[in-house]
């Protein structure tokens, strides 16, 4: 098992210099046991998106696992899960529109990307999130 680390972005930076890794959002589990958080890696123009999920335990935080690319998807944790959304936004876009299963939200541009989580999910991810429109 690897080293925990104090925070869920330090622990899913991993060994990337500092320069090379930007952490637009961190979204947390309702309990605070569980996060995602969103990367952006390496030197404009070639930035790789990346989210690693994490848990945290006594000792600090743990990486769980992660995945690359933009897009929505979720992953499970026994029997809750996060479902995400993490979209590229146009150029001037302040905000988004997310239906959700709990309705419409508008969702904050952060870092040029628009990035939600849901959770405790109960693992039904397809339908979960959709993107609306940007303003």
């Amino acid at each position: 098992m690897e080293d925990a680390r104090p925070t869920p972005e330090d622990i899913a930076r991993g060994d990337i210099p500092e320069p090379y890794v930007r952490v637009p959002a961190t979204e947390y589990s309702p309990d605070g046991l569980h996060a995602a958080v969103f990367l952006l890696t390496n030197e404009p123009p070639a930035v790789e998106e990346y989210i690693e999920f994490c848990y945290r335990t006594e000792d600090g935080w743990i990486g769980e696992s992660g995945v690359s690319g933009l897009g929505r998807g979720g992953h499970s944790v026994g029997d809750f899960g996060v479902t995400y959304l993490w979209e590229q936004a146009p150029p001037g876009a302040l905000s988004a529109r997310v239906r959700t299963r709990h309705g419409v939200k508008r969702v904050p541009v952060r870092d040029g990307y628009v990035i939600y989580a849901l959770w405790d999910t109960n693992c039904t991810f397809d339908d979960e999130l959709e993107l609306l429109t940007f303003a």
